[in-house]
């Protein structure tokens, strides 16, 4: 069956017609056994006329008989599609449909010689154009890449002497990606075009791969049905003239960055520490290795790392002091002191080239990193009971957290003002003694949350527990990790417990570690009794401190809720149910508290080459049109959306796809009132094309890539460019299935008269 494939699509159909060829044969038989001999005189008569034509009749019968068989034959041979090798046209025109995948990640900017592996691909492919428009065949090429699996660059166009310029040019403008490769979307919408385009028969397609070996047998490549090596089995099915062209080169050792961290919040006027990370991919060791760590415009720092062994990670910490004139801010500060301002600073990191040093992918070894400092910290106090004494308050003891040095600012606000309060500037907000709120407001806060806020609830006297559990832990699904059940304790102060760590490394705790000024033995006369969802405790809400009653109520619980987080304490922020807004550590463990829920604010950096951005913009203060300027300085605009159709919100969201180049991003937002604020972000490549490992060609399972499909190194696959290719002649065929069957009819009609 398999060299029967060779010269036709469907050798099934053939070995149908051939056993039909039995049919006419069977059919004679059948018919001579329905007549029964019967002797008579007259016979002898007839018998001996017929011996002197028996030998003619019996020719002529075997001539029908033979031209039958025949037919049912080609019949066969119709259905399966015979065709020729390419050298034999039958006076035809030699028409082909070429299907090119061609290779654009990041690793094919792998330099072998004077020119990256890329570049030697295009090279390659305008020489078989060259050779293809001057042949005098009829070919059409559509062209693939990698990082745009759904749309080819050149779709279903004529190779033709006057079409080759044009077709070069485009080749000519294409450039190697900060990209994946994505084998799987890309040979997905090449069968499906295979499969689908019928305009020739002569389809053949090339993969020019470097044949790394992440993008071919890769850990996350567990769906074997969508596997780029099944997926050309499936289009070899198609059409057999399938070809996988090694562009590759054996150079594999690389040096690459792949993370750079920020360990400490990010805020104007303090150290912040910055981990980079250098991975080896090769297989020796790489010494002495400088790394080149810039911010802005100063004066580069550079740390050495000593030596990187064969597949491992080594880190390496920066310092940097962020140093921000508050002058610029005063305009601002005397509308709005808590007006969310990020400075934008850009922190480049680049492995130094030096003699020795084998790093053969240059563009992973630079990194990039948007610092967006903060000038202060934005904190919303919200008084659910306020007092003309201000101890009475609910905000005095929080309203200490905005002490100079702590990069914390401050605002206070009553229940009602919280209802008209924007919410995008600020990154914590305090809930205090406020048990409901309205359901725009309850909404807003949810997005806002799930976009990386900070909330904290510090419920006391005024809330009610059925309205706080209806408003903000609505059956474990609302914003409170902790539902509310009863107030305990002795309000007369006459019998106390204490809390309890049950995890001393929660961020909000660290103050514990020093056992001088612990606060486990703060007196706790009053709290609320509460209680965790059992299938959240452990998974998306921690209870790190507790009550030391006989139920150890939770004090304390977090809860992740989307990109942020919520907080709920057993008790309110005044003194009237505790003394710890007396205690010296109650003011150190909300600063703590606050900068574990902002965060180190280095989403901005998470970014990859070929992902998307998205970002936030609050309609109360911005118009919903954002334009982006990439690193090529080129600007495009897009227009936010609504997060939720059905709801009337003003934080709308705006996304641009497909961001396919590595460098700095910048987001500008404006509108008639508000002066335009830009944001940066950081978009980086992906650590794994830093691995150049190659397939294990010879030690491939067999079949790897499909039955038939045929490896062919760059130059073979412009010397052997119609390797394969066929001929289709079943109009031929068909042609001839016609003269057999009008033949039989005439000899069958000119028989019978004859006799």
């Amino acid at each position: 069956m398999t060299w029967l494939a060779s010269w036709m699509f469907n050798p099934l159909m053939l070995g149908l017609g051939a056993a039909a060829i039995l049919s006419p044969i069977i059919i004679h038989l059948l018919n001579k056994r329905r007549f029964k001999i019967v002797d008579w005189a007259a016979m002898d008569f007839l018998f001996d006329a017929d011996k002197k034509n028996r030998r003619r009749v019996k020719l002529e019968n075997f001539i029908l008989l033979l031209l039958r068989c025949l037919a049912m034959l080609l019949l066969g041979f119709l259905l399966a599609r015979p065709f020729l090798p390419s050298e034999f046209s039958l006076g035809r025109t030699r028409q082909f449909q070429r299907v090119v995948l061609l290779d654009d990640s990041l690793s094919q900017n792998v330099v072998v010689g004077n020119q990256s592996a890329f570049g030697m691909s295009c090279e390659r492919l305008k020489q078989l154009l060259q050779m293809l428009a001057t042949d005098g065949g009829s070919d059409f090429l559509t062209l693939y890449v990698t990082s745009k699996p759904d749309e080819p660059v050149i779709a279903n166009d004529p190779v033709t002497p006057d079409s080759l310029d044009s077709l070069m040019a485009r080749i000519d403008e294409l450039e190697c990606s900060d990209q994946v490769a994505d084998y799987t979307g890309a040979l997905t919408d090449i069968g499906s075009f295979v499969e689908n385009d019928r305009s020739t028969n002569n389809q053949v397609v090339y993969v020019m791969s470097d044949l790394r070996r992440r993008d071919w047998q890769g850990s996350e490549l567990t769906d074997v049905e969508n596997a780029p090596n099944r997926l050309i089995a499936n289009i070899n099915r198609s059409t057999p003239n399938t070809f996988v062209v090694d562009v590759g080169s054996s150079l594999q050792e690389n040096l690459a960055i792949t993370e750079i961290r920020a360990n400490d919040l990010l805020v104007s006027g303090t150290v912040i520490r910055f981990s980079v990370s250098v991975t080896n991919f090769g297989e020796s060791t790489a010494e002495n290795v400088d790394l080149r760590f810039r911010v802005d415009e100063f004066q580069p720092q550079i740390e050495t790392i000593a030596s990187i062994a064969p597949g491992k990670t080594e880190n390496v910490t920066f310092r940097h002091m962020f140093l921000h004139d508050r002058d610029e801010f005063a305009e601002m500060d005397a509308v709005d002191p808590l007006q969310d301002i990020l400075v934008n600073s850009r922190i480049q990191v680049e492995i130094v080239p030096a003699s020795g040093l084998k790093d053969h992918l240059l563009q992973d070894s630079e990194a990039f990193f948007a610092a967006r400092t903060l000038r202060g910290i934005p904190v919303l106090i919200v008084d659910g009971d306020p007092s003309a004494e201000s101890e009475r308050s609910e905000s005095h003891y929080l309203r200490e957290i905005g002490v100079p040095g702590t990069g914390i600012i401050a605002d206070t606000a009553t229940v009602g003002e919280f209802e008209d309060v924007s919410l995008s500037k600020y990154k914590v907000i305090f809930l205090c003694n406020v048990d409901e709120a309205s359901p725009d407001r309850v909404q807003s806060l949810k997005t806002w949350v799930a976009d990386g806020g900070g909330l904290v609830f510090l419920p006391g006297d005024r809330v009610r527990a059925s309205t706080f559990n209806e408003t903000f832990y609505e059956d474990g699904t609302g914003l409170s990790p902790m539902k509310l059940e009863g107030m305990g304790g002795d309000v007369t102060r006459g019998d106390w417990i204490f809390m309890e760590i049950k995890d001393p490394q929660h961020a909000a705790l660290r103050v514990t570690l020093d056992d001088e000024i612990s606060f486990q033995e703060v007196e706790i006369f009053s709290w609320w009794n509460g209680s965790v969802a059992p299938e959240q405790q452990g998974v998306t809400v921690a209870t790190p401190l507790a009550l030391s009653n006989e139920d150890t109520t939770p004090a304390m619980a977090d809860r992740i809720f989307g990109d942020g987080r919520t907080v709920t304490f057993a008790f309110p922020a005044d003194a009237d149910w505790t003394m710890w807004p007396g205690d010296p550590t109650y003011v150190c463990v909300m600063w703590d508290l606050v900068y574990d829920l902002v965060g180190n604010l280095t989403e901005a950096s998470r970014l990859q080459a070929g992902g998307s951005l998205r970002e936030l913009v609050d309609l109360s203060q911005f118009s919903p049109r954002v334009a982006l300027t990439d690193p090529r300085d080129e600007k495009v605009e897009a227009n936010a959306r609504p997060i939720d159709e059905s709801q009337d919100n003003v934080l709308y969201e705006v996304e641009f796809s497909n961001i396919d180049r590595r460098g700095f991003y910048e987001m500008e937002f404006g509108s008639e009132t508000v002066e335009n604020q830009k944001r940066l972000f950081a978009v980086n490549v992906d650590p794994r094309e830093g691995d150049l490992r190659r397939l294990d060609v010879a030690g491939l399972p067999e079949n790897f890539f499909g039955e038939n499909t045929r490896m062919l190194t760059a130059d073979e696959m412009v010397l052997k460019n119609e390797s394969g290719t066929s001929n289709e002649i079943w109009p031929q065929v068909l042609l001839l299935l016609a003269v057999f069957l009008a033949l039989e009819q005439f000899l069958g009609w000119w028989f019978g008269r004859s006799r």
